[in-house]
């Protein structure tokens, strides 16, 4: 019978190496979290999918198919979990991902305004920061 351990959580990068010290040992562990964004956190460090996007149709008319098409796949990812009433930083050109709103409000933004031009990596979506713009490939953090 191990030795019960509690702790109280609230940094990502130094909570992941005590569970990876704590989980080593032979200690029966009993963690408790401050944040969910720990575990959500924890959650997308391991998360193993990944997407391919071509994100050069960020650069045309709003009016194409090939913009449209992008759009959708944005929101898609953006808003993963899809929970109504969820927010999420709007990247018009207007907001400038300052302002959160709903999927359908960011959408509507996107299409009257369009993507502010500077946005290239998805940062406040979910993109990882390390990824690679070139390519295309991209994961959520």
């Amino acid at each position: 019978m191990g030795i019960p351990i509690y702790l109280l959580l609230s940094n990502v990068y130094f909570s992941a190496q005590i569970l990876m010290i704590l989980f080593s040992s032979n200690l029966s562990v009993h963690i408790f979290v401050q944040e969910y964004f720990f575990w959500s956190a924890y959650r997308d460090k391991f998360w193993q999918g990944s997407m391919s996007v071509d994100k050069s149709w960020m650069r045309m008319s709003r009016a194409t198919a090939e913009w449209q098409k992008g759009l959708q796949e944005f929101l898609n990812f953006a808003f993963q979990d899809d929970n109504p009433g969820d927010n999420a930083p709007c990247p018009c050109r207007r907001c400038l991902n300052v302002v959160h709103k709903t999927r359908s409000e960011v959408q509507s933004d996107l299409l009257r305004n369009g993507f502010d031009e500077s946005y290239i990596q998805w940062v406040y979506h979910g993109e990882d920061s390390d990824d690679d713009n070139v390519t295309g490939r991209f994961r959520r953090t």
